[in-house]
């Protein structure tokens, strides 16, 4: 035994490369941020804007070096290519990105349609990158916590999950317009319908609306109604509303032994350990009422305040998947799901048995 064995330094891998085209609410404060929040993964090299004096303001702020098309981000130095453009421009710039042999996040909705989405992944999939949606709602401790609660069976069975999105607000900016793959099934819905299909799995949308309302400045529906039921009977419904002035957001599960309710950053749950319901009576009662059995509750709570946050825990995910092939953070097959349950609530006012 050698006692002074020198000791062996850990292998250094060098950060991602990373470009990101849109520098806006999500490109700056959802992936910039983020991003130089993870200097030992990774490392922006590019960045590229619509308006040129951003694109200026963020080299500045970061070091890297902006461009004037989106398609100077696919130079050799870049592994990883982030695309926060408008709706309209996800799909086409992401499939330019896997063509190049770059690893790709895409931010929601991933592409306009399941065909043209279709083309994105399989084009990943024969180059051998990673195209990755950005979902990052799913990576919020509370939500997180709340899915594994409802999967251990802290509430029992699943019957019915509520997910409510309510406010009052004017839509004045570019998500108002059809054109610009604006509306909110893409904005609020891909992430409202991601819950639904990680919640209950295997559910299907049977019924939907969507409407514009007069609070839009655009053309685009920023009312959405939908509702899905899995093979065993767990109904999910689906809320979104300009148009509530006391306001509502809300995630609530209800089970065959209690409730669950997200409520910002706090879990709550209350749940009774009665069991089985007796045989129901089918003769009157002897006291004229339901002489239903007297329950007791047990309330819990969680606060999810602390911790990282849904893109720090998003990215490290991410690396994890392109550097040492781990799953990667949302997958093909989840998107492919989520881009199903897009368009059959795109055919509005839809009803199946």
């Amino acid at each position: 035994m050698v006692d002074d064995a020198p000791e062996v330094a850990p292998i250094r891998v060098a950060p991602i490369r990373v470009a990101v085209a849109g520098l806006g609410r999500s490109g700056w404060g959802l992936h910039i941020q983020p991003l130089l929040q993870l200097p030992e993964l990774y490392q922006v090299v590019a960045v590229h804007d619509a308006w040129p004096e951003r694109a200026a303001q963020v080299a500045a702020d970061t070091g890297a070096r902006a461009v004037d098309a989106f398609e100077d981000l696919l130079a050799d130095d870049v592994e990883l290519v982030v695309v926060a453009t408008p709706s309209h421009l996800h799909q086409p710039q992401a499939l330019a990105a896997v063509r190049a042999g770059k690893h790709a996040v895409v931010e929601k909705p991933f592409a306009q349609d399941t065909a043209s989405g279709e083309e994105v992944l399989a084009e990943a999939d024969r180059r051998g990158t990673i195209v990755a949606a950005f979902q990052n709602h799913r990576f919020f401790p509370a939500i997180a916590r709340a899915k594994q609660l409802i999967a251990e069976g802290a509430i029992g069975t699943l019957l019915r999950l509520e997910i409510v999105n309510a406010n009052f607000m004017q839509g004045v900016d570019w998500q108002a317009w059809q054109d610009l793959g604006g509306g909110q099934l893409n904005n609020w819905g891909s992430h409202f319908l991601d819950f639904a299909l990680a919640f209950a799995p295997g559910v299907e949308v049977i019924a939907s609306h969507r409407a514009h309302t007069p609070l839009s400045g655009g053309d685009a529906e920023d009312l959405v109604y939908a509702a899905l039921r899995s093979p065993e009977g767990t109904l999910v419904t689906i809320e979104i509303t300009p148009a509530d002035a006391y306001g509502q957001e809300r995630l609530r599960a209800a089970g065959s032994k209690g409730t669950l309710v997200v409520d910002g950053s706090t879990v709550r749950w209350r749940t009774t350990d009665a069991g089985e319901p007796p045989v129901a009576r089918r003769e009157p009662t002897p006291t004229r009422g339901y002489d239903r059995p007297q329950l007791d509750f047990t309330d819990h709570s969680e606060d999810h305040s602390d911790g990282p946050g849904p893109s720090e825990t998003y990215y490290r995910a991410l690396h994890e998947a392109i550097r040492h092939g781990a799953e990667p953070p949302v997958t093909p097959g989840q998107i492919r799901g989520l881009l199903a349950a897009l368009a059959a609530c795109r055919d509005g006012d839809l009803v199946q048995p």
